[in-house]
């Protein structure tokens, strides 16, 4: 098992995936040679050892081989998946190490005891290097090859007791000590290995989140300059027209010549304001320094101010507004929250191209939902995954602004400690809304006598 102490469980699939093909690679070599030793052993006891019991142990020992070859050419043609590796060659390569296990214990008592002193050795000789081999290419399932090595020199030693052979003592400590070194250097071995692919899955993984990081640091840096050159862009325009209108008032020869400059020189001024007034908000939203001082909000009143203050440009949009749920109320900071409507209604007017506007607010199960519909022409899909995202402006509508309308709208909704998004169920014009805490009839009852 994988050292639970060492390595981080989101490590763990990589890493034994990552042994397994390890393994994979540098048993195709010791498989070549096994296949090779089993070859010559059943030649060398063809009519020595017994018939059947020798073709089933050849049958036994020829699987293991097989098993490998097919992941090999499986691997080199078109690779394993890890949930291919999991599902399929884990439990073979399990099946292959228990038929080695099997084989190379059973290859002892089938093959030792129908020999002379010499074939005895080459038996021992062969076990010796067969264990040798399934611990150097084993890097993973250090188990099973622990007990493959006890395994098969256990039944070494015994049956070199059980079938006495010269110098058997001083083969029976040479196996014991050969197995000792063995299991010394297979442990080593597979933590050396281990080590190596954990590092190397941390490294991975620590190059995966360098990459993310990058990007999110590239994105605020083209962030932050598409903010600079949009607002030295977009705050020329009103300035320019602003200076224009005042030169037109000071050259005016008559007085409805200079209001009308006043006029325009009044609207430069406050589309700059705006802008300005955007941008400051953004920062601040962007910087955590607005705080929520929520308390109970009508949104009677609320919808009031809002429709107060948009009546003008929805005039001049040649648009309406009209408003239900008036009755409710919320928990809110009323000035975040009316900046919040604000930034939606004058998205609707200057994009939705609609007749309409529609302010709503409903009570749901655990809060209350404030909505903003227009019937214009709705919101491409292309747009909708971009639409709450810093200086992405929508297609229609007039080019100047930031794009930080309905980004400004996401944070100050996070802010009120709600949530905002576009309502897909809409097909014609766009339906966004704000979901947020509602009053219990207590708090309603201590804010209306604090009003009264």
């Amino acid at each position: 098992m994988l050292r639970q102490q060492r390595i981080e469980p989101p490590l763990r699939p990589s890493i034994t995936s990552g042994l397994w093909r390890v393994e994979l690679k540098t048993a195709v070599i010791g498989l070549t040679v096994y296949t090779v030793a089993v070859a010559v052993m059943g030649w060398i006891f063809t009519g020595v050892a017994p018939a059947i019991w020798l073709t089933i142990w050849l049958t036994v020992m020829a699987l293991p081989p097989v098993i490998g070859a097919t992941a090999a050419a499986r691997t080199a043609l078109h690779g394993i998946s890890e949930a291919e590796l999991a599902r399929i060659w884990f439990p073979l390569s399990f099946v292959a190490r228990l038929l080695m296990i099997v084989g190379g214990t059973a290859s002892v008592w089938i093959l030792m005891p129908s020999g002379d002193a010499s074939m005895r050795m080459i038996v021992i000789v062969f076990d010796i290097g067969f264990v040798a081999m399934i611990a150097l290419v084993s890097a993973e399932r250090s188990s099973s090859v622990i007990a493959t090595i006890l395994a098969v020199f256990a039944s070494a030693i015994l049956c070199l007791i059980a079938y006495p052979t010269p110098y058997r003592w001083a083969l029976i400590a040479m196996l014991a000590l050969f197995a000792g070194a063995l299991l010394l250097a297979q442990t080593t071995f597979r933590r050396a290995t281990v080590d190596a692919m954990a590092a190397r899955a941390e490294a991975d993984q620590a190059r995966s989140a360098l990459q993310a990081a990058l990007k999110v640091v590239v994105a605020e840096r083209d962030a932050r300059t598409r903010f600079i050159r949009s607002a030295a862009h977009d705050l020329q325009q009103p300035l320019q027209a602003t200076a224009l209108f005042f030169d037109q008032m000071l050259q005016a020869g008559d007085t409805d010549s200079r209001e009308r400059s006043a006029a325009g020189v009044q609207r430069g001024l406050r589309s700059t304001r705006s802008l300005v007034e955007h941008m400051l908000v953004h920062l601040k939203l962007e910087a955590n320094m607005v705080e929520a001082r929520v308390g109970v909000v009508s949104v009677a009143s609320l919808f009031d101010a809002v429709q107060r203050d948009h009546k003008p440009g929805i005039q001049a949009a040649g648009m309406r507004m009209v408003a239900v749920g008036r009755h409710l109320h919320v928990m809110a900071d009323p000035h975040l929250l009316r900046r919040l409507l604000d930034n939606l209604v004058s998205n609707a007017v200057q994009h939705s191209q609609g007749e309409r506007i529609l302010l709503g607010a409903r009570k749901m199960a655990d809060g209350v939902i404030l909505w903003v519909i227009d019937d214009g022409r709705g919101i491409p899909e292309s747009e909708r995954d971009l639409m709450f995202t810093d200086f992405v402006r929508g297609t229609g509508g007039p080019s100047s602004g930031f794009g930080l309308g309905l980004p400004s709208v996401r944070r100050l909704a996070e802010v009120l400690g709600g949530t905002t998004g576009l309502d897909p169920r809409w097909n014609s014009g766009a339906g966004f809304y704000v979901e947020l805490p509602t009053v219990s009839p207590r708090e309603l009852d201590r804010a209306m006598e604090a009003a009264g």
